[in-house]
């Protein structure tokens, strides 16, 4: 082999080689950018808790990990008290009237590009259009991966304090109580190997390799534990009521919003594998069937504690279709904007709100049309 072809072996070599590691260096800080702006952090997984400047925090009081007060980054901004929402004034002056909205990653509104297309926001702002008299204010306290046994403890030491009129609790869903029952039953949970708790692409990469071949048993009971629809709502019954309970002893009004995520019965079989993607992610010892049955039963234990405690129900009536859901159950901007005028709509035909309004000096006369 004379040097030259020898020299160009080398160059080719080392050009293969840098073409794979800048596209491999350019694709994780591709998704470093994306995460950055969606959730306020370019590192991954439990190291947005572990850096003393990301978008997260754990309460030593409470252990609940929940946004780091004061944290501005990418598309999120936190106000001092922990809240995806503006500053708050405390304490609450007499004339003002203040919305709550408890909750998880939903409530926190996870994919709305900013602080003003988030849910919560939009509920504050359509009320405060229709009562233009009264001077309204909020504070979206939805927390990432609060579990339905810590909704009370969120209530008494986040929500509590700054002593809300009106509060709306978004129940967790089954993510978290589903892995509960699963760790009791045996099943471990997935752990990420080392280069993915560091890097998003091989992050990502590997995500997408477990999904798919979790999305092939998605339809088939093989493999998969069984959990009991009734016995398992009874549980987020008890739980939920509890936290209404809470919550109406701080509020005048309380409102529960319904269970319902992307996956639907109508749909087709590869439809509704698309449409459960995470969650098939998350809860892998699920079948397709099983997620539903657990989602309507919770639906109606969440209806249920409504009447029993006299709290406001809105039940989450947005369609399956894409256009809506982000993933299985977190929101893109129209459904984030469906539920903010079902909630409005909800309170301002309530007379429990009405009253609560005339007791603090508002016009309920006619309410004006909030502008769209």
């Amino acid at each position: 082999m004379t040097d030259s072809n020898r020299r160009k072996e080398i160059a080719t070599g080392l050009f293969i080689f840098l073409i794979l590691f800048g596209g491999f260096g350019f694709g994780e800080f591709s998704l470093r950018l994306i995460n950055y702006f969606r959730f306020g952090a370019a590192r991954a997984g439990a190291a947005m808790v572990d850096d003393p400047a990301g978008p997260l925090v754990v309460d030593p009081a409470t252990q609940i990990m929940r946004p780091r007060p004061g944290f501005s980054g990418g598309n999120i901004q936190i106000n001092e008290l922990g809240f995806r929402s503006p500053p708050l004034e405390q304490p609450k002056p007499e004339s003002r009237i203040r919305l709550a909205f408890v909750g998880a990653s939903t409530t926190y509104d996870f994919y709305a590009n900013s602080n003003e297309t988030t849910w919560p926001h939009l509920t504050w702002r359509f009320i405060q259009d229709a009562v233009p008299g009264c001077h309204f204010d909020y504070a979206n306290a939805g927390i990432w991966g609060l579990g339905l046994r810590q909704y009370g403890t969120a209530i008494d030491r986040y929500i509590a304090p700054i002593t809300p009129d009106v509060i709306v609790i978004f129940g967790p869903g089954i993510g978290g109580e589903a892995a509960r029952v699963a760790r009791e039953k045996g099943r471990p949970s997935d752990r990420s190997s080392r280069l993915a708790r560091i890097s998003f692409l091989w992050q990502t990469i590997e995500a997408n390799a477990r999904t798919i071949s979790r999305q092939r048993a998605a339809l088939r009971p093989e493999g998969k534990i069984t959990i009991d629809p009734t016995e398992f709502a009874r549980g987020f019954e008890d739980g939920l009521e509890g936290a209404v309970r809470r919550a109406q002893s701080i509020a005048s009004v309380v409102v529960l919003v319904g269970q319902r995520g992307h996956l639907r019965r109508h749909q087709s079989p590869q439809e509704q594998i698309a449409a459960a993607a995470s969650q098939i992610d998350d809860l892998p010892y699920l079948t397709v069937g099983a997620m539903l049955d657990l989602r309507e039963a919770i639906d109606a234990a969440t209806a249920r504690v409504a009447v029993r405690t006299g709290a406001l129900l809105v039940p989450l009536a947005i369609p399956g279709d894409d256009i809506y859901w982000a993933d299985s159950v977190h929101f893109r901007e129209p459904a984030s904007r469906l539920l903010a005028e079902l909630l409005e709509q909800r309170l301002l035909g309530a007379e429990q709100f009405r009253t609560m309004l005339r007791q603090r000096g508002c016009d309920c006369g006619g309410f004006r049309q909030s502008l769209r």
